[in-house]
This record gives C-alpha cells, sequence and structure tokens, in this order.
C-alpha cells in the first residue's frame, strides 16, 4: 500500500493568541499598544503552528507567530505528551499568561496540547531505505522522506516498539510534520508488520499457473512467481517439476504468501539408457560420454549391478541424474550397468583372462569372451585379487547381471 498522497498541507490560522473575545493576532497587537505604561499580565489561550524552538527542557521558548512563548519546568501537557515532543512546524493549543512590557509581548505557558492539526498529516506504506543509527534515521516510505529523531514516539510500546525495528520492509503507519528542507519529521511510527526475507534449494515438485504468475512448490511450501522476478539460466517456461532451483524472496507480516525475487536455475532432473564411449579419470570421479552428453560421476554416485570400476567403453548404462544448467553435463545420483562387452548368459564360466581393468576389489575381466565382474564380496581361492592379470587361468562362479558375470567366487585354475 502506498503513502497516502503527499502529507496534507500546512494550513495556519492567522489568530495566534487572543484575549477574551479577541481573535486576530493584529488586534491583540493594538490593543497591547494602547495600554497604559508599565507591564500589564492577562490569561490568554490559542492554537497556532510552532516556527521555532530554543533551549533545552524543561525551559524553552516558542516562536507563535513572532509572539515568544516561554516553556518552564510548571508548564503542564496532556497524557503522552512532554516539553521533549516540541518541534517546529506543529500545531499547538497554548494556555498561558501574556506579559506586556512596553511594545513588548510574552507569555509564559501553563499547559500545552500538541495537536493533530492541520500542520500534521498521516500515512501508511512499507519502508524501502533506511539511512543513518538509531535515534536518527532518514526513511523512504514508497518514495517519500521521513526523519526520524530522539523525540519520535514508536507504537504499539506495550509490544517492544522501537527504532531498532525499522528496516526495509517494515510496514509502519507515520504522523509527521513537514520539514522547512524538505520531507518530514516523524512524531509517532507505529509498527504494523515486518517483510521476512530468505532463500533456500530444492527441486520442484509441481507447477500451477500461467507464465509470468505461477506457483510452484517443493512438497507443501508454496512459492508465487509473478512479472517481478528476476531469473538465472533460465525463464519462467523452464520451470517445471524436478527441476532443481534457488530461490530468494519474502514474506510479510508472517502471514502472506511467499514470493520469489529471485530464482536461479541449478539443474534438470534427467534420465535414459545408452551405451558409453569414452572413459576417462578415476574412480569415484570418473567423465564418461554417452551419446554425446557428458556424465561426471563423484563419492555419492550410487551403483546397480556393479562398481565405478566396471564403466569402460561399450558398457550399456542407465543413468539418473542433475543436468546442470552452466555446461549441459549430468551429475549423475544412480548408474545401472545392464550390459558388458561379451557377454552372455551363464554362471561359470572357466578360462585365461583375455583384458582386465579396473582396482581391486571391483575389476572387469574377459574370459572366454564373457565379461566378468568382481566386487567387495568376491571370494578368492588359491588367488588373490591383486595377482589377477591377463593369461591367468581362473574358474569363476557368479550370477548374471546385466549381461555379465558377477562373480562370488574366484579360484585359480592349475
Amino acid at each position: 500500500m502506498r503513502m497516502l498522497g503527499a502529507i496534507r498541507n500546512v494550513i495556519v490560522a492567522a489568530a495566534v493568541i487572543g484575549l477574551p473575545g479577541v481573535s486576530a493576532a493584529s488586534q491583540l497587537q493594538d490593543q497591547a499598544l494602547g495600554l497604559l505604561a508599565g507591564s500589564q499580565q492577562l490569561h490568554v489561550e490559542g492554537k497556532a503552528m510552532v516556527t521555532a524552538v530554543t533551549g533545552a527542557c524543561p525551559d524553552v521558548v516558542l516562536t507563535v507567530a513572532g509572539i515568544p512563548v516561554t516553556v518552564n519546568a510548571s508548564t503542564t501537557f496532556p497524557f503522552g505528551q512532554n516539553c521533549g515532543q516540541l518541534a517546529a512546524n506543529q500545531v499547538v493549543e497554548i494556555r498561558g499568561t501574556l506579559t506586556i512590557t512596553g511594545t513588548t509581548l510574552t507569555v509564559v505557558a501553563q499547559m500545552i496540547d500538541i495537536e493533530d492539526g492541520p500542520g500534521e498529516g498521516e500515512g501508511e506504506g512499507r519502508v524501502t531505505d533506511v539511512q543513518g543509527t538509531c535515534p536518527d534515521l532518514t526513511i523512504t516510505v514508497d518514495g517519500l522522506t521521513v526523519k526520524a529523531d530522539a523525540l519520535t514516539r514508536y507504537l504499539p510500546s506495550s509490544k517492544g516498539a522501537s527504532c531498532g525495528l525499522i528496516k526495509v520492509g517494515t510496514k509502519i503507519k507515520v504522523k509527521a510534520v513537514p520539514l522547512a528542507g524538505g520531507g518530514f519529521r516523524a512524531r509517532t511510527i507505529e509498527i504494523k508488520g515486518q517483510r521476512h526475507f530468505g532463500q533456500g534449494e530444492g527441486r520442484i515438485t509441481s507447477v500451477t499457473g500461467v507464465c509470468p504468475d505461477v506457483t510452484i512448490y517443493f512438497g507443501n511450501l508454496a512459492i508465487m512467481v509473478n512479472a517481478a522476478t528476476v531469473f538465472d539460466r533460465g525463464t519462467c517456461g523452464d520451470l517445471a517439476a524436478g527441476v532443481k532451483v534457488e530461490a530468494r524472496g519474502f514474506n510479510d507480516d508472517g502471514n502472506g504468501p511467499n514470493v520469489a525475487t529471485y530464482i536461479k536455475f541449478k539443474s534438470r532432473h534427467v534420465e535414459g539408457r545408452s551405451t558409453i564411449s569414452s572413459v576417462s579419470g578415476s574412480c569415484p570421479d570418473l567423465t564418461i560420454m554417452i551419446g554425446g552428453v557428458k556424465i561426471v560421476t563423484d563419492a555419492n554416485t550410487v551403483y546397480r549391478n556393479g562398481s565405478c570400476a566396471n564403466l569402460r567403453a561399450g558398457t550399456k548404462v542407465k543413468v539418473k541424474g542433475d543436468m546442470q544448467n552452466a555446461d549441459g553435463s549430468v551429475i549423475a545420483e544412480e548408474i545401472d550397468i545392464e550390459d558388458q562387452p561379451g557377454g552372455k548368459p551363464g554362471g561359470r564360466v572357466e578360462g585365461r583372462i583375455g583384458t582386465l581393468t579396473g582396482t581391486c576389489p571391483a575389476l572387469t575381466m574377459v574370459i572366454n569372451g564373457v565379461s566378468v565382474m568382481t566386487t567387495a564380496a568376491t571370494r578368492f581361492d588359491h588367488v588373490s585379487c591383486a595377482s589377477l592379470k591377463a593369461g591367468v587361468k581362473v574358474e569363476v562362479e557368479g550370477d548374471i547381471a546385466g549381461g555379465s558375470l558377477l562373480a562370488t567366487k574366484v579360484e585359480l585354475d592349475d
């Protein structure tokens, strides 16, 4: 909600302080000058704008339409008001004693009521900028400048309202008076609510609406996206279930909707199967090429029907992972080894090792055209995993998995 217009223009009545039955300051001055020489004291009261304040409480002097009004420790104020709240451009009601000495007029105030008169206005909005340190702040509220100082009162005081709660996004209601140099001085600031900022990262579970106004869900958490949302590495149209994003936004007053101000696309969930064309690196950090797509493995990659060491050119795999928006590579979450080159059915094979790749205990061997894989669960009899090499004659027992023989036992065959 925007600040209510421009705070009302100051309209000051010409009459400042009047004798009973006399309303105009000029009439007051004329009558005063016509009195006999010497000091005269009269009870007066009236309402007008303060143009200047000098001194320090409790002893200050107000200038009201050119007439000095003395405030002292005996001056009374209504409940909730005090001398420290007096400031230029305020409309006040004064009751006091007028002293006329020759051509000089002075007033000693017995009572002052600071009023919400024509010199004051109010408005409500959200803070868009805050400069300075408490208690002296320059606050921007929807394009209007409001200055707070040590005399500004914060409401509701019973709930701990204070200067320290003013920040960007805070919803406030201000009562203020214009400043001579522009802007406004806040007499009271009522804190109506707070804007809470946050950020997080996750995978979208569903999307509703039509761009640019859509709602994305992370489980039960809903976040609204609109035309003001800034996108990085994608557009509104790329929002879909399975897409991983980083989102920043805000929530108003603890009960409003979550609104996204910034969304960065981190990855898109993908899966597919094909044959490996090349492998580089060392386990667990491999780079494998499948159909022209770069697949990257790490310590978090889960393997089925084999291990990292069983990956080689010609191996058929099914891959699940996240496609990175930065370079299009896929971070593999899961790799299922479905077939190895040379694989054929059978639970037992014997012969000399033709080729051998990998690192113990995860080896891939070809024996008589059969792809054989060992794992940490493989038992070795009369031979160690480390002593296996091309030309060694072995007998292998195991289970068929993904077109390969997953060895449960490897025995030296003399």
